[in-house]
């Protein structure tokens, strides 16, 4: 699970007629959720992709402040992204 810490996203479910879908401006924050999308995304439809893998390690290291990612299990991570 991706965590952000102080972001203002949905993301996923039915939007209502007048939601915003993000009143976040934090080009910071932005950034994180489009990044770890998109390489979520690529690792799981492309198996040679370590993108994931590279979001997970980059923000141990790198964003504690801001965002962090929680596995469930050894396996979870041993599996990959989308663990298969």
């Amino acid at each position: 699970m991706l965590t952000i810490a102080g972001a203002k996203h949905g993301l996923g479910g039915i939007a209502g007629y007048d939601a915003a879908e993000t009143e976040d401006e934090d080009p910071d924050r932005l950034a994180v959720v489009q990044r770890s999308t998109g390489a979520y995304l690529r690792s799981c439809l492309y198996s040679d992709n370590a993108g994931w893998q590279e979001v997970v390690n980059t923000l141990q290291v790198d964003a504690k402040g801001l965002a962090h990612i929680e596995v469930k299990s050894e396996v979870a991570r041993s599996a990959g992204a989308c663990g298969s």
